[in-house]
C-alpha cells in the first residue's frame, strides 16, 4: 500500500465522510473504492473508443441491408408510447408522454419574475397540487419540506433542487389515506432522474410514513430532456418503488445522454 496525501475543500470532505458513513466503511476504504471506480470506468471508455475507432461504417451498413424488411416478432417490439406497466396486485406503473416541461412550469402565474429567474438553473423542481379546493391554488403534500431538505443535503452541488413556488405561498396538506400516501410531484431534467429516484428510494425506507398509512405510495415523476417530457406515475409499495421506476429513468436518462452527443 502506498500513501497518499491531498487537500480536499470542506464541502467535499463532510460529503465524504457522509457516504462513507452510509456505506457503513471507513473514509479510507470509501475513497480507495471511489478512486478504483473512477479507473476502471476511464479504462472501460478507452477501451470502448478504441473498438469504436475500429469499426467500419459501410461494413455496418452492409449487414444492416441484409436484414429483411418485415414486422418483427412480437418479442421485438418497441413498446407504444404510452404504456401501463403491470406490477402484481400492489402496484401500478404507467409511462406516458406529457406537454408539461420546465418552461411550461416557469410560466405559472403564481410564479413571480424574480424566482422565474431563480428556477431556470433547477434540476429538480418539487411542485404544487393545482386548485386543490376552493379557495386553496396550490398545496405540497404534508412532509414535502422534509423531502426537499433530504434531495438537497444528498445531491451534488452542481445540481440544483427547488421548490416551484413562492416562500410566502407555501402549504402544506396531508394528502394520505388508511390505504395510500401522495408524496407529490417531481420535474426533473433527464440527466438527474437516476439521482432522484435512488434519493426517493432511501428517504422512503429511511423514512416512516404515517401510522394510519399502509406500505402504499403513490407518486408522479416527470423526466424532461430538450426535446420531450415524460411522465412516469407509480403507486404501490415501498419496497417495489426502486426496481420499477429506477430502470425506466435511467433508460431515458442514457437515451437523452446519446441524444446530446
Amino acid at each position: 500500500m502506498s500513501p497518499l496525501n491531498i487537500q480536499l475543500p470542506d464541502s467535499l470532505y463532510k460529503s465524504l465522510q457522509k457516504l462513507a458513513q452510509q456505506d457503513g466503511v471507513s473514509l479510507d476504504q470509501f475513497v480507495v473504492l471511489a478512486i478504483a471506480e473512477k479507473i476502471s470506468a476511464l479504462i472501460t471508455e478507452g477501451y470502448l473508443t478504441e473498438r469504436a475507432n475500429r469499426g467500419n461504417r459501410s461494413k455496418y451498413e452492409d449487414i444492416l441491408a441484409k436484414v429483411p424488411d418485415i414486422e418483427p416478432d412480437s418479442y421485438d417490439q418497441l413498446p407504444p408510447v404510452n404504456m401501463e406497466y403491470p406490477q402484481g396486485n400492489d402496484s401500478k406503473f404507467i409511462v406516458e408522454k406529457s406537454e408539461i416541461s420546465f418552461r411550461t412550469l416557469l410560466a405559472k402565474p403564481y410564479i413571480s419574475e424574480g424566482l422565474r429567474k431563480e428556477l431556470l438553473k433547477s434540476d429538480i423542481l418539487l411542485l404544487p397540487q393545482e386548485n386543490f379546493r376552493e379557495g386553496v391554488e396550490t398545496v405540497f403534500p404534508t412532509g414535502t419540506d422534509e423531502i426537499f431538505s433530504y434531495i438537497r443535503e444528498n445531491t451534488p452541488e452542481e445540481i440544483c433542487t427547488d421548490i416551484l413556488i413562492e416562500d410566502e405561498d407555501y402549504k402544506e396538506i396531508a394528502l394520505f389515506s388508511d390505504l395510500i400516501v401522495m408524496l407529490g410531484s417531481f420535474m426533473v431534467t433527464s440527466i438527474a432522474a437516476p439521482l432522484l429516484v435512488n434519493l426517493l428510494s432511501d428517504y422512503l425506507n429511511k423514512k416512516r410514513l404515517p401510522e394510519k398509512a399502509a406500505d402504499q405510495i403513490k407518486i408522479e415523476i416527470l423526466i424532461a430532456n430538450d426535446k420531450e417530457t415524460k411522465r412516469l406515475s407509480y403507486e404501490g409499495s415501498v419496497s417495489n418503488f426502486r426496481k420499477t421506476v429506477y430502470p425506466v429513468a435511467e433508460s431515458l436518462s442514457l437515451e437523452s445522454n446519446e441524444l446530446e452527443n
